[in-house]
């Protein structure tokens, strides 16, 4: 049998695609922010802590009419998941923790998800999204802002959505990886043959 160069890159490429769909293993939420002066929405993608609750690890959050200053921002990492940590600005303490499952008020925790950035207007801000963790019946999320050494904007009456966005299956994306190099290689060992 001839040596093709073909086939090491076919396995290369089945380990890669592999890798992939292992790493897959995150799920993506959408959600909304209201209150009084804000409306505000975002995206973050969480690995599930196999309690019911999950832990983001990345996202944004871009707030289109503003008490909060209208601009993007991008969800701070926590270097303590799923415990809470410290803000930048020691303006807050937060856990970018979900519970999906939850009853209205207990989507976030009493620490929330952190977001950073910088405001359409040029303002450096840490922005803080917490559940109020109260009794069935209250949907209270608060939206805070710190900017400038103080906080510049609080609201306690806000509400806030949490909606899984289907994604594919990893194991779909990696039997349909799996598909596409069974089919290369036979097309390579068809091309040796000739």
């Amino acid at each position: 049998m001839k040596y093709s160069p073909l086939v090491p890159c076919i396995l290369s490429l089945g380990c890669a695609i592999g890798a992939f769909a292992n790493s897959a293993q995150a799920d993506i939420f959408a959600f909304t922010y209201t209150d009084a002066n804000t409306s505000a929405f975002g995206s973050l993608t969480a690995t599930d802590n196999g309690n019911g609750s999950y832990s983001a690890i990345s996202g944004f959050l871009t707030v289109t009419t503003g008490g909060i200053a209208v601009g993007s921002y991008a969800l701070f990492s926590n270097p303590n998941l799923p415990g809470a940590a410290i803000s930048p600005g020691n303006a807050f303490q937060y856990d970018n923790q979900l519970f999906p499952a939850g009853v209205p008020g207990t989507l976030l925790t009493q620490n929330g998800l952190l977001f950073v950035g910088t405001s359409d207007s040029l303002v450096q801000a840490e922005i803080n999204i917490w559940g109020s963790n109260l009794p069935l019946g209250f949907n209270n999320y608060s939206g805070w802002q710190f900017s400038g050494g103080g906080y510049s904007y609080a609201n306690n009456q806000g509400t806030f959505t949490l909606t899984l966005v289907p994604v594919p299956q990893a194991a779909f994306v990696g039997l349909a990886g799996l598909g596409g190099v069974a089919g290369m290689g036979i097309v390579a060992r068809r091309r040796t043959r000739a």
